[in-house]
This record gives structure tokens, sequence and C-alpha cells, in this order.
């Protein structure tokens, strides 16, 4: 029922409460013996700069393998110094990525990609999970742009900042593809 990997764990849980109430976890009877009860959940501690544990917890997987990959590419993205947390917005991710290119980018063009993700894409796109972001969400922002009055110089400027974010993201092996390239 649990497995280790070479940093973290997967294990099965799920919310069944004992007689005070208290979520019994992976400690259900019902586990051993019903494959279909419960979501798998991963587990890693990862280092932090003040030397304190940081403990790193997801669940809601359906399977075993969905949780381990998840975990996999936690792991992974932490020795590039990437986190690809696999519950991680679109909004979380923008605001990480214009940190990061504050100190690479010319001051004008850093307020240029700021004012396009806080007024433009956060609003828009931040409350999807990153790993769900798909072409179809973006083809409707651009179809919302237009209705709006948006020109299209401006809207492709938009899509230039949100596809150079999402290219990094690629590049550092936290997405598979970058659904903003045109």
């Amino acid at each position: 029922m649990r497995s280790a990997t070479a940093r973290g764990r997967v294990y099965r849980r799920c919310g069944c409460r004992d007689q005070r109430d208290k979520q019994l976890g992976s400690r259900c009877p019902r586990l051993p013996d019903e494959p279909d009860h419960g979501t798998w959940t991963f587990a890693v501690d990862l280092p932090s700069p003040a030397h304190r544990r940081r403990t790193v917890r997801r669940g809601g997987f359906p399977t075993q393998n969905d949780a381990s990959e998840a975990l996999r590419r936690l792991v992974a993205s932490d020795g590039d110094g990437f986190f690809a947390d696999p519950n991680q917005t679109v909004g979380d991710y923008l605001t990480a990525w214009l940190q990061a290119k504050a100190m690479t980018l010319k001051p004008t063009t850093m307020a240029r990609y700021h004012a396009y993700v806080q007024a433009d894409l956060i609003p828009a796109l931040g409350h999807i999970k990153l790993d769900d972001l798909g072409y179809a969400h973006i083809a409707a922002f651009v179809r919302n742009q237009f209705a709006h009055g948006r020109g299209p110089v401006t809207v492709h400027r938009i899509l230039a900042t949100l596809s150079s974010a999402l290219g990094e993201a690629v590049k550092h092996h936290r997405l598979d593809r970058n659904p903003a390239r045109p």
C-alpha cells in the first residue's frame, strides 16, 4: 500500500472519520480490502533556506502511478531550483516567473510584463491549474479580449508575455509543451 522513492513516499488515505470525528487517513481499515476506497497521496521533505524541514504533501490522485509521477516531477524540479507543485495555478506560476525575471529584464520590459500579468492574465487565467492550461483556455481568453475592444497588437503582446512564461516552464521541465506557442 505504501511505496517509497529515493525521496518522499506515496501512500493511500481516505476521509473516513472515527467516533471522535477525527480523520482516519491512512489508518482506515477499509483501505487494504477495498482498492477503490480513498485516494493516493505523496509526501516529501524539501530543503529550505532556513535549514528547517519543509514537508510538501499533495493528495487526491486516482492512482499510485499518478501520485508517483507527481512526486517525481516535484523532486526533479526542486533539483533544478524550480518548484513543480501539481496544484500550482497559472497565477501563482506567473507571479513566481515575474519575480525570477525581475533581475534579468530591463525596467521598461519588466513594467510591461507586470502590467500584462497583473491586469490581464491573472484575472482571466490565474485560477486554472498550470498543468491543466490548454489551447482552449487561451483561445477563449483571446476572443474575450477582442470582444472587449482590445487591439490586435495589445493582444499579441499579452500572448507573447504568456508564451515567454510558459516557454520557461517547458525549459525547466515543468510543462511538456507550451500551449501559448503560436
